[in-house]
């Protein structure tokens, strides 16, 4: 049976670190096609949101503000971060709603722990515990 960490470590961390790395190594303005790359969104998406909001050319400031509007699987994990504020130590009940985890599995594997919250770096931990 499969943990979230596998499935963390395949997709989310993988996808998280491309974001990063397209920020700090791309220079803007960036070209739509790269931006849906990113985002694992469509070029008419990202174009249709850029008219909507009449951005002209995407900068930085409108590629962070993309992320919140795109309905990707990643840019809706990290819209769910946002909504929770990103805070330095997760409860239970945040680890579920980000990373979209039922809440009963998050619970079990937190007992398995021993622990009630967690730091970004506890996240690996406690997602080798949660078994899809």
């Amino acid at each position: 049976m499969q943990t979230y960490l596998e499935q963390y470590d395949t997709f989310i961390a993988p996808k998280l670190q491309e974001l990063d790395l397209f920020l700090k190594t791309t220079e803007p303005p960036y070209a739509v096609g790269d931006i849906a790359i990113c985002l694992d969104s469509s070029d008419e998406e990202i174009q249709s949101l850029l008219q909507k909001f009449g951005f002209g050319l995407p900068t930085k400031g409108v590629f962070l503000y993309l992320i919140q509007l795109v309905k990707s699987p990643i840019c809706k994990l990290i819209q769910r971060e946002i909504a929770c504020g990103m805070p330095p130590t997760y409860t239970i009940e945040e680890i579920s709603y980000i990373y979209d985890l039922e809440i009963e599995k998050v619970q079990v594997a937190a007992q398995n722990i021993g622990k009630e919250t967690f730091t970004k770096k506890d996240l690996v931990h406690l997602f080798s515990y949660i078994y899809c």
